[in-house]
């Protein structure tokens, strides 16, 4: 996963804490969680996107190609 963005590096980055030494299988296990929290967050900010009307897009800083080019990108996808 290198090529995250700022968002996905901060919810990435909180969900990772763990104990230091955990059995395969719950490493496994969080790191599914992780991935599908990640992508949950992806799906919602994308959905939330669509909803932005023209002038709060260039509010932050977006044109309505970034944003429609963002908002079709599929979850997985950073």
């Amino acid at each position: 996963m290198s090529a995250l963005t700022q968002s996905d590096r901060m919810v990435s980055s909180h969900l990772s804490r763990r104990a230091p030494r955990v059995p395969f299988l719950t490493t496994w296990v969080a790191r599914s969680v992780r991935v599908a929290l990640l992508w949950q967050h992806r799906h919602r900010t994308r959905t939330q996107l669509k909803q932005l009307p023209p002038h709060l897009l260039r509010d932050v800083g977006l044109t309505e190609d970034d944003a429609r080019i963002e908002r079709t990108k599929p979850f997985w996808r950073p």
